[in-house]
């Protein structure tokens, strides 16, 4: 039926009112209305929570929070946003870090899921937090419940609530960290690390001048690793799959774990992360380790040292890749390189896998 002139009117003003508006360089933000009610971070929750086999009040209440965060952030936002003004950027990142302090959100690292974040956890004994608001809110009422986050789950946070109200907030790599980027006009941006709850410059993460960020990136480092470049959505769910699969293989699934591994590598051929753990899952588990996984495992390897040469960790599973694959003296100089195990260079030394 055509809808008749007051249902009409009706509907734009419904509309009209629960829409966030988009402008040339600014940002309309409802408040108390919220334009993406199922964000990036809903999802992850959804995809952390069925690999862990946990449905139920626990879901809901996590779900429930999130919602919530969102709503306080929108409420104490003015109505509208210039998305080109880098004070009102400023001020959206400070609003946020107020929220999630005001609600006791405090730094631990790490903290392995964004499950882990948004279940309540014992207020931490002694702790001394990174800011002020952190420290005092979680002072003045020491036997509330806390939760815990670090740079990859604060940033997911920061993002989710940037998304469901139109916000330019994207989540940035470095080697081993995530902060979150505001993007303004042209080239412009400002980065706003989320465990130090302060603004920093590209140049102070390759130089590791952060509170909490002390490693370099040497120029190799940030071209094939493509750090320091904005994720998209896409991209922050396929590095999201390496939390999955890590939750998969603790439950003992590694099929399922191989596949969210593989996601991963398919979608991000760069991601150091995944092309290591892949490897060491073929490596490690006796289900997995085929003649034709083997093989690949030290592929993913040198990939992942090629984009990293300085991590042990993945130094590590090279010299074990090449081990399993025959190499013994490449496992040999490539564990020297990294942790320098006795045992491990004993083995090598003997020609024996492990």
């Amino acid at each position: 039926m055509q809808p008749s002139p007051l249902h009409l009117s009706t509907l734009t003003i419904a509309l009209l009112c629960t829409l966030t508006f988009f402008q040339v360089g600014s940002v309309a933000v409802a408040q108390r209305r919220i334009q993406k009610p199922k964000t990036i971070g809903h999802e992850c929750l959804e995809r952390e929570f069925r690999a862990a086999g946990i449905n139920g009040a626990t879901v809901r209440q996590a779900t429930a929070l999130l919602d919530d965060i969102i709503k306080d952030v929108a409420n104490r936002l003015p109505s509208r946003i210039n998305s080109a003004d880098p004070q009102q950027a400023r001020l959206c990142f400070k609003t946020i870090e107020g929220t999630l302090a005001a609600r006791r959100f405090y730094v631990v690292i790490p903290t392995a899921t964004l499950m882990d974040t948004m279940i309540p956890s014992p207020a931490p004994s002694g702790t001394k937090q990174l800011t002020q608001a952190r420290h005092e809110a979680i002072r003045r009422s020491p036997g509330s419940p806390c939760h815990r986050m670090d740079c990859d789950t604060g940033s997911l946070l920061f993002a989710s609530i940037g998304e469901a109200l139109g916000l330019p907030i994207v989540v940035v790599e470095a080697p081993g960290h995530k902060f979150v980027r505001w993007k303004l006009t042209g080239r412009q941006q400002i980065n706003w690390d989320t465990n130090a709850a302060r603004e920093y410059s590209d140049d102070d993460f390759r130089r590791g001048r952060t509170l909490t960020y002390k490693a370099t990136i040497s120029p190799t480092e940030e071209a094939t690793g493509k750090y320091l470049t904005s994720l998209s959505r896409e991209e922050l769910l396929a590095y999201h799959s390496n939390i999955v699969a890590q939750i998969l293989e603790q439950r003992g699934q590694y099929a399922a774990a191989e596949k969210e591994y593989r996601h991963a590598v398919k979608k991000r051929s760069h991601d150091s992360l995944a092309s290591n753990n892949l490897a060491w899952l073929y490596l490690d588990q006796p289900t997995l380790r085929t003649a034709s996984n083997v093989r690949t495992a030290l592929e993913l390897a040198e990939r992942a040292v090629a984009i990293l040469p300085r991590n042990r960790d993945y130094l590590d599973t090279l010299a074990r890749a090449y081990a399993a694959n025959g190499q013994f003296e490449n496992a040999l100089a490539t564990e020297k390189r990294g942790y320098n195990n006795r045992s491990r260079i004993r083995q090598y030394q003997e020609r024996k896998a492990h």
